[in-house]
């Protein structure tokens, strides 16, 4: 099967891991697959180095910011060099519009639904809602959501079912190291925290450096780090006011699923979320999470088994939460971290492509009727 994955960029953000692992999976499976960004790399795009060399890389050449109709245009010529038995969109539709347009019936779209359905509607999303809803009433786009959650609030913004597939990871091909992240304890017994995520308001990283520095000023030997590219510079600043030698900014990392196999537990306060791949990211390691209940997220973390949830995203809430983790036993914590290992099973890459695969080819078997592969 020739599938084309379309995404902005491969920086940033959990969905650039699950394309990059997913189309690594498809092409071991024996598909041809190729990623076609709208940007062109840059040289801190590191997730380029993940790919398979199976996987072929494309991009637009888009390195101006805002919005431009020249890409529009471009994703349509790039389609129509060459055919495709399945193109699968990710993030900021109206990029894909025109080609959707023009070619929906020759080609056959799916779009990823990364996020709450209404969350994942940015500025010119908006603008073009009442085309995307047209597209999936009539078929000319097949959505995939990721969480009951994430499918519950596309059916209510869009009034049409769409198909649940979990996000899912490799295994890792390394061993987890408890000792990684002694070089930032400031004691032997220091308790060093992660958060993983892009700097923006999505994931609540503010309300988080509140929340350590009410729990170092109240005489917990924590450390914070916090990793992800910089989205939002307002956010950014604002954190910046927080920043000290127990809560550090350590920008984007190759690294960070190895630092997390370290740490006592990721933290993670989102005001809306989809299925994080951090989350799945650090239950490959054993790594407890520490989480607020949005999105996805409850149904990979059971509160006091492989991690824990606040009520909400609130600082009260997060507090409330991480001074009650603070306060387990080293044995109760050793047994979350087993219990985190036992969870990421079923969040396995190679059962989400399966079904990625088995998606693709039942709309194709309904529109053709013959179709194999």
């Amino acid at each position: 099967m020739k599938i084309l994955h379309l995404i902005p960029s491969l920086r940033g953000g959990g969905i650039k891991t699950l394309v990059c692992v997913l189309a690594n999976e498809m092409v071991r499976e024996g598909h041809e697959v190729t990623i076609c960004t709208i940007s062109r790399p840059e040289n801190t795009d590191y997730a380029y180095t993940w790919l398979d060399k199976r996987v072929k890389s494309r991009n637009l050449g888009k390195i101006s910011i805002g919005f431009s109709l020249r890409e529009l245009i471009k994703v349509v010529l790039f389609i129509k060099r060459e055919p495709y038995d399945i193109i699968n969109i990710h993030s900021y539709f109206y990029y894909y519009i025109f080609a959707i347009l023009l070619l929906h019936s020759k080609v056959t779209f799916f779009y990823t639904v990364h996020n709450d359905a209404y969350q994942e509607n940015t500025k010119w999303d908006k603008k073009v809602l009442w085309f995307k809803r047209w597209c999936f009433k009539h078929k000319w786009l097949h959505p995939i959501t990721i969480s009951k959650e994430s499918k519950r609030s596309f059916y209510e913004l869009y009034k049409c079912e769409s198909t649940i597939i979990y996000n899912g990871i490799s295994p890792i091909e390394f061993i987890p190291d408890r000792k990684i992240l002694n070089p930032y304890k400031n004691t032997h017994k220091t308790k060093v925290f992660v958060h993983l995520g892009r700097i923006t308001t999505q994931k609540n990283q503010v309300v988080l450096s509140k929340v350590f520095e009410r729990l170092i000023k109240d005489g917990y030997d924590v450390k914070l780090l916090i990793i992800g590219k910089i989205q939002d510079e307002q956010i950014y600043q604002s954190i910046k006011a927080y920043i000290s030698e127990r809560i550090q900014y350590l920008g984007e990392r190759s690294d960070a699923v190895l630092l997390l196999s370290g740490a006592e537990a990721l933290c993670l306060p989102s005001l809306w979320e989809g299925m994080p791949m951090t989350i799945l990211e650090a239950l490959s390691v054993g790594c407890p999470v520490i989480a607020s209940p949005v999105g996805g997220i409850p149904e990979a973390i059971q509160d006091g088994y492989n991690g824990m949830l606040s009520h909400d995203s609130s600082e009260e809430q997060f507090h409330s939460i991480m001074v009650r983790f603070l306060n387990m036993s080293e044995e109760q914590i050793m047994q979350m971290r087993e219990n985190a290992k036992k969870s990421f099973a079923q969040y396995n890459i190679e059962s989400t492509a399966k079904q990625y695969i088995e998606t693709y080819v039942s709309v194709l078997n309904r529109n053709n009727q013959h179709y194999l592969f």
